[in-house]
């Protein structure tokens, strides 16, 4: 309940919204409130992509005047127009991989995709999964390290237990140190009774949710998460 509840609430959150333009490679990006001076460019070559995905759209590399910024509703052309609206997702290059950021929603007309990143990164693509991709999830008790013997590349994501729900709405915790070739994706998680008592009232109180979907909204940001997973 509590999980389905804050869900509910984050699709309330304020949209800012980024115009791809066209796909001429010197229009530029264009986005309200959140992020200042954007820019989007296409380089002419993009790293080799993987087996089990198609590319549906140039690369584009996005700057922006202010870092971090976001969350922020995306809009980007497709190279070719389609009404198959499977599999599609917003991707990102970095570290010498392609790792997945949201899904992508197709839009009416077929020519382009939509969806919320959690913040701007350096560079975004759409593709399309082709072939079903494992993905191995990890989580660390609070407090916990990676087992240096895991082979590398082995987790698609970690979810390390780092915060828990104040009654104000407020996160009570810290910012996991934990890097690698995977996704962070930390979980807030109520145990104790008081923590259960927070959570039950954020759900009751419209002032502790919104504050509560801020605190989350600020620590995706403030960290470079790739989302948060309430437990």
């Amino acid at each position: 309940m509590f999980v389905l509840a804050l869900l509910v609430f984050a699709l309330f959150l304020p949209p800012f919204e980024l115009l791809s333009g066209d796909d001429d490679a010197s229009s530029p990006a264009q986005i309200a409130d959140v992020c200042d001076g954007v820019s989007a460019s296409i380089p002419g070559d993009i790293p080799t992509v993987p087996q089990n995905l198609v590319a549906e759209s140039p690369l584009r590399e996005l700057e922006a005047n202010t870092e971090p910024c976001g969350p922020l509703d995306i809009i980007l052309n497709l190279t070719t127009m389609t009404q198959d609206g499977e599999n599609l997702g917003f991707y990102t290059h970095d570290n010498g991989a392609y790792r997945p950021v949201v899904d992508a929603v197709l839009t009416s007309d077929g020519t382009a995709v939509e969806g919320q990143l959690p913040q701007l990164p350096e560079n975004v693509i759409v593709m399309r999964r082709t072939a079903a991709a494992l993905r191995v999830e990890g989580f660390l008790p609070e407090g916990a390290a990676i087992d240096s013997a895991a082979p590398p590349g082995l987790l698609t994501a970690v979810n390390p237990v780092a915060y828990s729900p104040q009654v104000d709405g407020a996160l009570l915790g810290v910012a996991p140190a934990v890097t690698g070739e995977f996704q962070v994706v930390p979980v807030i998680r109520a145990d104790t009774e008081d923590e259960v008592t927070a959570a039950e009232t954020i759900l009751g109180n419209d002032v502790a949710a919104q504050t509560h979907i801020q605190a989350i909204t600020t620590e995706i940001t403030n960290n470079g998460y790739d989302g948060i997973e309430i437990d």
